[in-house]
């Protein structure tokens, strides 16, 4: 009877053994920003040995017992962990199909930092610009909308200027000296290779620099930070440019200590969102790391963005109602081509060299030279002893008569004496001339002098206000940690 009793309890056991039969998972795993899939994450089973990296497809195979119910772990440098419950009915296998991991940085950047678009290049070194364009983005509501809707040139965070905030690259200081303010356009068109970044809002602490009450913006282009493999990008646009194309590859560090990063693109259009606002602008980028020992390594960064932009105008009410949203008074026609008075050129290639020094696993410093050189122009047209060439100067507009008081009380005595006449002239002038003549000024500067044989002082100029930029500079910068909650 035993012998019976021990024979059942044996083949039961064994029924049971091979009742567990494996079952498979699998799943794709992807970026959820870019769609791309991602290689070697590693996906594991939560409390077991199980644990497989994904393949250059970013697909995963795990074999499992099922039981009632495990959690699935996706993890991988610089994303979000993925826990996810995993049940099998039935002993069936698991398809998760297409899995999506989040960057970590979207939540580490404070929602203070607003992004712009190519179109808010107002005056990029005007006390009203706030914060870099086209490098990152913000969730939060009241920015995005203050950054899109409004624009830089119309709103100012807290009412400070940019130069309260500090914008760093690589541990240097980018706000110019002598305003205080940094330069966008030094560095437009770079997207792709100015995304690894810290911020550290309003008068937080920050690892870099004592900064300012708007915070501090930290860009970093060390070869080594950027992920292996290449980026085309090509795109329309109705706003500044029409077309903008991109290209980008990084190496990765290889056997022999070298990681290299280049970067080119073109920004262009004939004309943008307003009228006459000509844009092209070129962008080349270098970033090449040496690493000499696990405690040493130097990076070498040089990008050079010559761009030229066509300025467009701030209209009144009056003027729009009068003319269109997309009117633009600092262009007109010579020779058959628009030609826009106020016109931006910007070239400022920039040079830096940087050490990075390991000096134990709690203490690092990292030194810095910087060279930049360059120029800045803005033009515009100058006028003397001759009316202005703008077709909008306030005397030309049809409320300059239409709103005019009693010459003998003045503002405060409530008696207008509007002058409808002229106004409807001057409406009539702007209809049928909306933009500048140049024609009719080098015909002003070519009038006959007072000697009967050579023009006299010229009555319209054409300048441009000019920076001509040389900077050098050398920062080192130590961090240490003292104790778990002292950073010095």
């Amino acid at each position: 009877m035993g012998k019976k009793y021990a024979v059942f309890f044996i083949v039961w056991f064994f029924n049971f053994a091979f009742s567990q039969k494996e079952i498979t998972v699998t799943g794709i795993v992807i970026d959820a920003r870019t769609q791309n899939p991602l290689e070697n994450v590693v996906v594991t089973i939560q409390n077991t040995a199980v644990m497989q990296l994904t393949s250059k497809t970013g697909k995963f195979e795990l074999y499992i017992f099922p039981k009632k119910e495990q959690l699935l772990l996706l993890r991988s440098q610089g994303y979000k962990d993925f826990l996810l419950k995993v049940q099998s009915n039935g002993g069936q296998n698991i398809n998760l199909g297409i899995l999506q991991l989040e960057d970590t940085y979207s939540d580490e950047v404070p929602a203070a930092l607003i992004t712009l678009s190519d179109s808010d290049f107002s005056d990029d070194n005007s006390s009203s610009e706030m914060t870099s364009g086209l490098l990152q983005s913000s969730k939060d509501a009241f920015m995005l909308a203050s950054a899109f809707n409004w624009g830089q040139a119309r709103f100012r965070i807290r009412g400070l200027d940019s130069e309260n905030g500090t914008m760093m690259l690589n541990g240097m200081a980018m706000n110019k000296i002598y305003d205080g303010r940094p330069q966008w356009s030094n560095w437009g068109g770079l997207n792709n290779v100015l995304r690894n970044q810290e911020f550290s809002a309003g008068a937080a602490a920050s690892n870099y620099t004592f900064g300012g009450i708007l915070g501090t913006q930290q860009i970093f282009t060390r070869a080594s930070l950027y992920r292996k493999g290449t980026s085309l990008t090509f795109s329309g646009s109705n706003t500044t440019y029409t077309w903008r194309g991109i290209g980008t590859y990084a190496s990765g560090m290889n056997a022999s200590g070298w990681a290299y990063a280049i970067s080119a693109g073109k920004r262009w259009s004939d004309e943008g969102y307003f009228e006459g606002t000509n844009f092209n602008a070129d962008s080349f980028f270098l970033s090449v790391e040496k690493k000499l020992s696990n405690k040493h390594s130097v990076n070498f960064t040089g990008f050079y963005t010559p761009n030229s932009r066509g300025k467009n105008s701030a209209n009144t009410n009056e003027v729009t109602g009068l003319m269109n949203e997309k009117y633009n008074s600092y262009w007109g026609f010579q020779n058959g081509e628009k030609r826009n008075a106020r016109v931006k050129n910007v070239e400022e290639p920039l040079f830096m060299l940087n050490h990075y020094f390991k000096i134990d696993e709690k203490t690092n410093l990292n030194s810095a030279i910087m060279y930049q050189f360059g120029k800045v122009g803005n033009s515009n047209i100058d006028y003397q002893n001759a009316e202005s060439p703008d077709p909008v100067y306030y005397k030309k507009m049809p409320s300059y008569f239409s709103s005019l008081y009693a010459k003998d009380h003045g503002e405060f005595s409530g008696e207008f004496t509007p002058d409808y006449e002229n106004a409807d002239k001057n409406r009539t002038a702007l209809l049928a001339n909306p933009q500048i003549d140049w024609n009719k000024m080098y015909f002003a500067n070519q009038k006959v002098g007072p000697n009967g044989f050579e023009p006299s002082q010229s009555h319209y100029v054409l300048y441009e206000d000019r920076t001509d930029d040389r900077t050098f500079a050398v920062n080192s910068n130590l961090n240490t940690q003292l104790s778990p909650n002292i950073f010095f």
